[in-house]
């Protein structure tokens, strides 16, 4: 039977759907997959999901974001593959699928790759970037007893779910005594985000590459369903300009409920700006009753202050980039969890 790529539609998105599960093989019940699956990629709207189709079955996938950001002064339109995915005994359609999407000439970026396809990246003349870092903290005493228990290979830790879940290992004034004198936060309005560009061109010490976020995708992001997780974004402001934002959702989790910083963006690029930032969701989310903060950073200046409130690095993922003839920056990349479907999956059975 002949294979057709399509782009993915109302017609063909069941069949998607059903690869995809294929995929991540998790077990979700049936209301929350389907509230899940019609917000990620119905109601998406800066993206592209292309699909290898035999007959009436999906037997490959390329999914990608298309989202601006600001690099080395510029905003420049940039793919982000998040899944690549071809059913077993169809590794050629997902090289026809790879094969159509370098065809497209876009910039892409993207982290989390295999290993495999760093060694690939020159010959597709794409970049190792760097590498992001994931970093943890346990909020409760429960949390860091799993944490040392999966250290030690005595099982995934869930066991600690009988324990007592008010243990805090510290109080809120550890948190709030990184509030700046001159700042406040609230809540980010759609209004904070002109569409052009976070940080300006002008300001010199911002990262050389990060992501403008637009109303539409944050419109998206909030509308996320609720068995998904409450998302909470905040504005921090200095004598009244803004100088940073940031979006955090809390999860459902094996032990008790987690929390995700999505994304973290600041002009004023020092540490205690991003401390102060940083310190701030970690105190909304205890407020939201989260047991577990965990982040992504890709920049030494974020590492620093999300080390020297005792983050701990979980682990490292590799970034490429291919930019095609636009000059790579020679400023700090940030790169968190806003991007591809690291944000976007849910690991509710995962730790």
């Amino acid at each position: 039977m002949s294979i057709e790529l399509t782009k993915a539609d109302a017609s063909t998105r069941q069949a998607l759907y059903e690869t995809l599960l294929t995929s991540w093989n998790q077990r979700w019940g049936r209301e929350f997959q389907e509230e899940f699956l019609d917000w990620r990629y119905a109601r998406r709207t800066d993206g592209e999901t292309l699909i290898a189709m035999s007959g009436s079955k999906c037997i490959g996938v390329f999914d990608s974001f298309i989202r601006p950001y600001r690099i080395g002064g510029q905003e420049v339109l940039v793919r982000e593959p998040c899944e690549w995915y071809s059913l077993p005994g169809n590794r050629s359609v997902g090289i026809r699928l790879l094969k159509f999407f370098l065809e497209q000439g876009d910039p892409m970026l993207a982290a989390g790759v295999t290993r495999g396809t760093i060694a690939l990246a020159p010959g597709m003349n794409w970049t190792h970037l760097g590498d992001a870092y994931d970093f943890v903290l346990p909020i409760t005493a429960r949390r860091l007893a799993g944490a040392i228990l999966r250290r030690a290979r005595l099982g995934d830790g869930s066991i600690t779910r009988y324990l007592p879940r008010g243990i805090r290992l510290q109080p809120n004034s550890a948190w709030t005594q990184h509030r700046e004198v001159d700042g406040e936060v609230d809540d980010l309005a759609l209004e904070d985000l002109t569409g052009k560009g976070w940080p300006s061109a002008d300001d010199r010490v911002a990262h050389g590459i990060a992501p403008v976020l637009t109303k539409s995708y944050v419109q998206w992001l909030k509308s996320c369903p609720a068995s998904l997780g409450e998302v909470f974004c905040c504005a921090f402001r200095v004598k009244g300009a803004l100088v940073g934002m940031t979006f955090c959702r809390i999860e459902a989790s094996k032990v008790g409920r987690k929390a995700r910083l999505i994304h973290l963006q600041s002009s004023e690029l020092n540490v205690r700006t991003l401390r102060w930032m940083i310190a701030e969701n970690v105190l909304r989310a205890i407020q939201l009753d989260a047991e577990r903060f965990q982040c992504r950073s890709s920049c030494a200046v974020t590492n620093a202050a999300l080390l020297s409130l005792r983050f701990r690095p979980a682990a490292n993922v590799p970034v490429i980039v291919g930019f095609n003839d636009l000059p790579i920056p020679a400023g700090p990349a940030n790169v968190t969890y806003l991007r591809g479907d690291d944000a976007m999956i849910p690991t509710l059975i995962g730790e």
